[in-house]
């Protein structure tokens, strides 16, 4: 049998058949493992669907190659060899960057150079296999055992990256059933349309009129600003009113804050909750969460998971000639396919009965025609979320399958036809007739600033320029229309300041009237037009995105109306994610960030943390309600830690420029802050030793605390000193080598070892607030005096002359400077203070705000600018 098996069965060409399969599938897994964030899919459902179609897809091929002769076979070896290798090379080493694929076509015709190299290297590539068949025969167990183990090894890293944050909603599905089933008496649905841009709306509503006769009830608030630029952090914060600062991952987040969002608060009080996101990972995971949120999987959405990520393995491992293929205009080759193939049977509908619509809107449009009814016994709530008007334009306003062109009148176009499909909806809900009986949003989560489609005017506002780019302007201009219970009328306009902040406490508003408001913002139905308020806006966008945390986020905050480029203000603060998983190395700095632990303190209070003198748990943090209030940090190790305290001051109606902290282990007083603003403050435990129960007890003294009844802002009898609303415990892994420079720029070093009260760095340095910090460890630790030295300036102005700065090292002063000139200042760090790890704080005398003095709109407060380090041992 041995012999029979020897001398007819060719084993050895499993081995390039292997190689040309298992390429394109590693390819795939390494796509899985560094974008697992984007797929609903378990690991185990893609090694069960995969691995039997490659079985198969092997077994044949070994079956064909068998029968070929002995010189057919070496050439076919050769070819399939070199097809795998040109494979792994193009996906693994060249691996173009075409940008985030969101559904904006990609302009092919840019890159036709990419399209020449492409095909001179595949030419080339498959002639010379070809040309070296029989040398790649002797060679064959060697070749490809090599190319298999390298890509092996290049998956592992990205494996254990991903079992560090594992999805949450890949144990989760979201059930269709009672999908269009109302409440007779009372509805909640907010519709969200991806995208879509307010001066569009403006736009449609100037060009034609006869829309205005949809929204009959509707008052559409022109005058709304975004609260994120993207969809992953506007759609938590529409849903749960909480604000995400890239201060933990974003998936922790997301099942902290919605313990306490609009469904999980409305499905507590027995209402039927449905949540139908555009995309899984943008909601928390948990049965208390929505009435639709199912322990189990969907083969269907996982079967499409699965194959989207052969297509995006086949796209980056394929020539660019071949990359449309996968692409097909944006809607991939397998997934399709492989979604079909796995269509759910339900009662209603029989799996081979089931229709597939080109695009989710028209299934909506399809229901609300057929199906939508009154018939739940229960209040609703409902949440549908279409990727419409988002790229890429396929629908014209007859919801007919054509695409538009990529400008701003292929978005207008598309925008008519997501109005369409409203109104569909609209018409279903008076058929039945519950219109009135609904309380509905029409809404999106941003703008189209992608699209570059640039802002139009709104009707009698001057256009005056400011500091946002176009871009991150269109991106903060969103759609709100909302109706009240019962409203009817034609349509109104209104351009009160809104914000879609305003929805969850509008909602709140209507419902529990006689509840204290859960939630931050406005009812919208009691804005004025008059009114003068300042909103916030994050923007970011997914370029070098690390997936676990969201890209650095740019605040800027808004006064006036939101068409109007004047109104929108940088304020110089950013969000930077927390982790990146990488090491940064310059200058003699490096840093693999790593945090060990995160509390957030918004609508809950993580067990044994924050001790006596604390208030109860609110949506924006929690309040110290005694002068003198206890906090227990967790030290499992003896290392000194980095703790990131997140603070906001009680500032008595604005009567209180500040709060002063003194911050004590025992009767050690360890720092003294001045919290004037929302800011983190950073501090070290060197020197302080974790009791047996592994944990370090500290005190916050708060003097200034003071209750509102008592400075006449209000009747709360609370000691308010300041809020808390997150902790971060870090391990210091940034380091400094003696004898080297760190300079202060954009991206330069020195952002290794910042700590708290900086600005955001521009091109050569770097501005402190009042206080600032630098935490390092030493990279070389001597018995020796270390000599800091640093280039700065002081921010002077009218009676302010020089500035004084009080140098402190693990909190004892070693240094004051005359500030009054850009130069070198210098102190001495005694060799009992230079430990392995080390605090350095700065405290200017004067700091002071631009705007506040009349020299610049600039809002920062301002100490001195930093340009450069030096930090050498003493000779």
């Amino acid at each position: 049998m041995l012999t029979f098996l020897k001398n007819h069965i060719r084993i050895y060409l499993l081995l390039p058949i292997l190689l040309f399969f298992c390429t394109p599938f590693l390819t795939g897994l390494q796509t899985y493992f560094t974008n697992i964030q984007e797929f609903s899919a378990p690991l185990t459902f893609i090694f069960t669907l995969w691995l039997p179609l490659l079985g198969l897809l092997i077994f044949c091929l070994f079956f064909l190659m068998h029968f070929l002769s002995d010189k057919l076979r070496t050439y076919a070896i050769a070819l399939i060899t070199g097809i795998a290798t040109l494979w792994w090379i193009q996906a693994s080493l060249i691996n173009w960057d075409y940008g985030v694929l969101t559904g904006v076509p990609i302009p092919w015709e840019a890159y036709r150079i990419r399209l020449i190299l492409d095909t001179l290297l595949w030419t080339g590539g498959i002639l010379f296999f070809l040309r070296s068949a029989h040398i790649i025969r002797k060679n064959l167990a060697f070749i490809c055992l090599t190319l298999l183990s390298a890509q092996l090894i290049m998956l592992l890293p990205h494996y254990l990256e991903a079992r560090k944050f594992p999805p949450s909603f890949q144990n989760f599905s979201l059930s269709e059933e009672g999908k269009m089933d109302f409440n007779p008496k009372k509805n909640i649905v907010i519709i969200m349309l991806d995208a879509f841009q307010a001066d569009i709306f403006q736009e449609i509503m100037d060009r034609h009129p006869e829309y205005r006769d949809y929204f009959e009830g509707f008052t559409w608030f022109r005058n709304t600003t975004s609260q994120y630029s993207k969809t992953y952090g506007a759609v938590p914060a529409l849903l749960t009113g909480l604000w995400y600062e890239n201060h933990m991952p974003v998936q922790n987040f997301l099942q902290e804050s919605f313990k306490n969002s609009l469904s999980t608060r409305l499905t507590r009080e027995g209402w039927m909750t449905h949540l139908y996101p555009v995309a899984p990972r943008i909601i928390g995971y948990d049965t208390a969460f929505a009435s639709n949120i199912i322990m189990n999987t969907n083969p269907e959405r996982n079967a499409r998971d699965a194959g989207k990520m052969m297509d995006i393995a086949l796209f980056r491992s394929s020539p660019q000639f071949l990359k449309p293929f996968w692409l097909n205009d944006m809607r991939w080759r397998i997934q399709n396919h492989m979604g079909a193939a796995f269509i759910r049977e339900s009662s209603e509908e029989p799996a081979h009965e089931k229709i597939h619509y080109f695009h989710p809107v028209l299934q909506f449009t399809a229901e609300s025609q057929s199906i939508l009814n009154a018939g739940s016994k229960k209040p609703t709530f409902k949440f549908f979320h279409f990727n419409i008007p988002h790229e890429p334009f396929v629908l014209n306003p007859a919801l007919q399958q054509e695409r538009q062109p990529g400008n701003r009148e292929g978005f207008l176009t598309y925008s008519m036809a997501a109005l369409e499909a409203v109104h569909i909806f609209i018409e279903g809900l008076k058929r039945t007739e519950i219109f009135d009986e609904t309380l509905l949003f029409i809404l999106s989560d941003h703008g189209g600033g992608e699209y570059n489609p640039g802002v139009g005017p709104a009707p009698g506002l001057p256009h005056k320029k400011g500091d946002i780019r176009p871009k991150h302007h269109a991106s903060g201009l969103p759609l709100l229309m909302a109706k009240e219970f019962g409203a009817t009328g034609p349509m109104q306009t209104s351009d009160a300041p809104a914000s879609l902040g305003d929805v969850p406490p509008t909602i709140a508003a209507k419902l529990w009237p006689d509840r204290k408001n859960p939630y931050e913002g406005k009812n919208l139905f009691e804005l004025n037009e008059d009114e003068e308020r300042t909103r916030r806006y994050l923007y970011y966008e997914f370029s070098g995105w690390e997936q676990h945390y969201l890209p650095e986020m740019k605040e800027y905050s808004i006064e006036g109306h939101a068409f109007s480029p004047a109104s929108w203000k940088a304020t110089g603060r950013t969000f930077p994610p927390a982790y990146t998983g990488k090491t940064f190395k310059s200058n003699g700095a490096s840093l693999p960030e790593e945090i060990l632990e995160t509390y957030c303190f918004k609508n809950t209070h993580p067990e044994g943390i924050l001790l006596e003198g604390w208030s109860g748990p609110e949506p924006h943090g929690t309040w110290s309600e005694r002068k003198k209030v206890r906090i227990r940090i967790p030290a499992e190790t003896d290392e000194t830690l980095k703790i990131r305290m997140q603070l906001a001051p009680y500032t008595c109606g604005g009567t209180l420029e500040s709060q002063r902290i003194i911050l004590r282990e025992g009767q050690n007083i360890l720092r003294k802050w001045f919290v004037d603003k929302k800011e983190e403050y950073i501090f070290t435990t060197a020197g302080m030793k974790p009791g047996p129960e592994k944990e370090i007890i500290l005190e916050l003294e708060l003097p200034d605390a003071v209750s509102p009844s008592a400075c006449g802002s209000g009747k709360d009898g609370r000691l308010l000193g300041v809020n808390i609303s997150k902790l971060c415990i870090e391990k210091i892994t940034a380091e400094v080598e003696p004898g080297t420079s760190l300079t202060f720029g954009y991206g330069q070093a020195a952002e290794a070892i910042s700590g708290m009260g900086w600005h955001h760095p521009e091109a050569k340095h770097r501005w402190t607030g009042g206080q600032a910090s630098l935490i390092f460890s030493l990279a070389e630790k001597r018995k020796r005096d270390l000599r800091l030295t640093l280039m700065a300036h002081p921010f002077l102005y009218t009676d302010i002359t020089e500035q004084s700065v009080l140098v402190h090292v693990n909190g004892v002063e070693t240094a004051e400077w005359k500030m009054a000139q850009t130069g070198w200042y210098e102190a001495t760090i005694p060799s009992d203070l230079a430990e392995d790890t080390m605090e350095i704080l700065f405290s200017i005398s004067h700091p002071a705000s631009p705007a506040d003095i009349g020299v610049s709109l600039d809002p920062r407060k301002l100490g001195m600018a930093v340009y450069e380090m030096r930090l050498e041992y003493e000779d």
